[in-house]
């Protein structure tokens, strides 16, 4: 009687595991979609620069699930094919590979070797996470018990409100905060990702600037010693056959 009670009791735990993944993986479907064979093209906007010097780059990219396999944590790791190409005249040429996967309550896309938790449950606004929990990246937060360790904490900032970006509303957008320091002396750190209801990864924008601080040449001058501005803002997305 009692192994049968304890072979009962582990189909339910078995079972409940299961439910708790589907429920997540469904949470995430509707702002990250994952299907083999959907694809996304956006316009891509990048300044690069290197002691003030500007470098400007505008260019489409890519991406597509190209497959997807059992992981070891008995979810589903879907591999995602990155593309650029400097206008619509030109071939693609290949980029990266990265991946996707729900973890639990988390969703973590895999930039080649760096996991980043790109979103977490529950769907909420207001809540917060390490979106480098994963990685050895650390950042510029403080977090932990006592503040010991540095980390980047990410924020849902919006959720279920419209969005626009080209010309192009979205009803239902989440929207998450990666960062929010527009300081204008040491570094300017302003990161956030948009992702829209049945459609997915819609902007992108970053802005990290690392400002010159040796006083009194460049101090407050905004002299960018190193940095980056990003915007990515999708233009297409579907399904290939």
């Amino acid at each position: 009687m009692r192994r049968l009670v304890g072979v009962l009791l582990l189909l339910i735990t078995i079972s409940c595991g299961e439910q708790e993944e589907a429920i997540a993986t469904d949470a995430f479907s509707g702002y990250f979609p994952l299907k083999v064979g959907s694809f996304s093209i956006y316009d891509v906007d990048e300044i690069q620069y290197q002691q003030n010097v500007q470098t400007h780059s505008v260019y489409e990219l890519k991406t597509i699930v190209v497959d997807s396999f059992i992981n070891e944590e008995g979810g589903y790791t879907y591999t995602i094919n990155r593309f650029k190409r400097m206008d619509s005249t030109k071939p693609w040429s290949f980029l990266a590979t990265w991946s996707a996967r729900v973890n639990g309550r988390q969703l973590i896309v895999g930039e080649g070797n760096i996991s980043y938790v790109r979103i977490t449950l529950p769907l909420v606004k207001g809540q917060k996470w390490n979106g480098n929990e994963l990685n050895s990246t650390g950042g510029p937060d403080r977090c932990g018990t006592g503040t010991t360790y540095s980390c980047d904490t990410y924020e849902i900032t919006s959720l279920k409100e419209a969005f626009s970006a080209a010309a192009t509303t979205y009803d239902d957008a989440l929207t998450v905060t990666e960062h929010n320091d527009p300081d204008l002396l040491v570094k300017n750190d302003v990161r956030k990702q948009v992702y829209a209801a049945g459609v997915g990864l819609v902007y992108v924008s970053k802005t990290v600037l690392n400002y010159c601080t040796t006083p009194p040449a460049c101090y407050g001058t905004q002299y960018v010693d190193t940095g980056y501005k990003y915007t990515q803002t999708l233009k297409q997305s579907g399904v290939e056959k």
